[in-house]
C-alpha cells in the first residue's frame, strides 16, 4: 500500500488537469467523448485574475468564503453571468449540446461514482432551465454532499435545456464544470395538487383538458440577486428508487480506468486494470488513473504539494516548496 501511495505522487500535473469529480446522472447527459472520463471538468480559471482580492490558496473552506465575499462585492449577480463574462469550456463543457432529450425530474442528481459532490471540491453551483435559474447554492459540496438538488419544475415549463454549472475552488486554479441535457418534459414539481375535476356531466366539457395554471411571461423569469436562499425543497432522504440499477460486477475483477477504487465507505476491489493505479483524490474518493513516469519541474509560483496533490514536488534550484496551508504548497523564490 505504501508503494502504491508513493507512486501516486509521481502522477504528472498535466494528468491532474484532466481528472474531474462528477457529472449529472439524473437527468443523464450525452458526452462528446463516449469513452473518456465523464467526471472531468471543462476548463480552469485563475481565481486571482478573474476575481481579484484574494490569493485563494488556503484550502476549500477559506477559498470558498473568499470567493463568496468578493463575488458579492462584484457586479455579477449569478454564477452563469460570471462564467459568461469569462467564457471557457464552451456552453456545455464535455457534454453534447445535441444529445437526446431527457425528462426532467423534480430532484436533479449530481454524482461521482457512488458519491455526490466530492467533499474537498467546495464552491458554488447553479441549475438553469434555459435562461431561468432554478437552483443555486454558495457551497454545493458542503451543503448538498449527496448531490440531490430539488427544483421547482414549474419554472421549467417549455424549457429546452437544463444546464448545470459548478466551480470547484480548492486551489487557485478553479475547475469549471458545465453539463447540459436537452429536455423532453418536466416531472410535476412540488406544490399543491390540482383541484379535482368536477363530476362528469352528460355533455362533454368544452375544454379539451384542465385549465392551465397561470404561467410566467414568455420571457425569462427575473433572477434574484446572488446569493438567494435555496428553495426549501430538498428531500429529507434519498429517493427510494435509484435512477439506474448497479451493474453486476465480479468483486475480484480489477477496476476499470477512471472508476472508483477507494474512499470512505468503499468496500470494493482496490486493484486497477493494467496501466492504471488507484490514486486518492480526496478523503472520500480514490480513482483508477493512468500510470505516469513523468515528474518534471514545477515552475516558480506553481503548486508543488498539498493534501491529495498528486503532481511533481520538485521546484527549481533557486526555489523551495513552501506550504501555505494543508491543501496548498507552491514553489517560491529564495525560500
Amino acid at each position: 500500500m505504501q508503494l502504491l501511495l508513493s507512486s501516486a505522487l509521481l502522477v504528472a500535473a498535466s494528468l491532474r488537469s484532466v481528472v474531474g469529480h462528477g457529472h449529472l446522472v439524473d437527468p443523464l447527459p450525452a458526452f462528446t467523448d463516449k469513452y473518456g472520463d465523464p467526471s472531468k471538468f471543462a476548463a480552469t480559471l485563475n481565481g486571482p485574475t478573474v476575481l481579484p482580492g484574494s490569493s485563494y490558496e488556503q484550502g476549500p473552506d477559506w477559498n470558498t468564503d473568499q470567493f463568496t465575499k468578493h463575488f458579492k462585492a462584484s457586479s455579477f449577480k449569478t454564477l452563469k453571468a460570471f462564467l459568461d463574462a469569462h467564457p471557457t469550456g464552451g456552453d456545455c463543457g464535455i457534454t453534447d449540446p445535441n444529445g437526446p432529450a431527457q425528462p426532467l425530474p423534480s430532484t436533479v442528481k449530481w454524482a461521482n461514482g457512488e458519491l455526490g459532490f466530492i467533499s474537498s471540491h467546495q464552491g458554488p453551483c447553479e441549475l438553469w432551465c434555459d435562461e431561468t435559474r432554478v437552483f443555486q447554492d454558495e457551497n454545493c459540496a458542503a451543503n448538498y454532499p449527496d448531490g440531490f438538488m430539488a427544483i421547482d419544475t414549474s419554472k421549467c415549463s417549455g424549457a429546452k435545456r437544463l444546464t448545470m454549472l459548478w466551480l470547484a475552488l480548492h486551489t487557485p486554479e478553479w475547475q469549471v464544470y458545465k453539463n447540459c441535457v436537452n429536455l423532453s418534459g418536466a416531472a410535476p414539481g412540488p406544490g399543491p395538487n390540482p383541484s379535482p375535476s368536477p363530476s362528469p356531466s352528460s355533455s362533454p366539457s368544452p375544454s379539451s383538458g384542465p385549465s392551465p395554471s397561470p404561467s410566467p411571461s414568455s420571457g425569462p423569469s427575473p433572477t434574484p440577486e446572488y446569493p438567494s436562499p435555496s428553495p426549501s425543497l430538498r428531500p429529507s432522504s434519498r429517493p427510494s428508487a435509484s435512477p439506474t440499477p448497479s451493474p453486476s460486477v465480479n468483486p475480484t475483477d480489477p477496476i476499470q480506468g477512471w472508476k472508483q477504487c477507494g474512499g470512505a465507505g468503499y468496500s470494493g476491489n482496490t486493484k486497477c486494470v493494467t496501466g492504471f493505479q488507484c490514486t486518492s483524490l480526496s478523503m472520500t474518493y480514490s480513482q483508477c488513473m493512468p500510470h505516469s513516469s513523468s515528474t518534471g519541474q514545477v515552475p516558480r509560483y506553481g503548486q508543488c504539494g498539498g493534501l491529495y496533490y498528486t503532481g511533481s514536488t520538485e521546484c527549481g534550484k533557486d526555489d523551495s516548496c513552501v506550504a501555505s496551508g494543508p491543501w496548498f504548497s507552491q514553489c517560491l523564490p529564495g525560500a
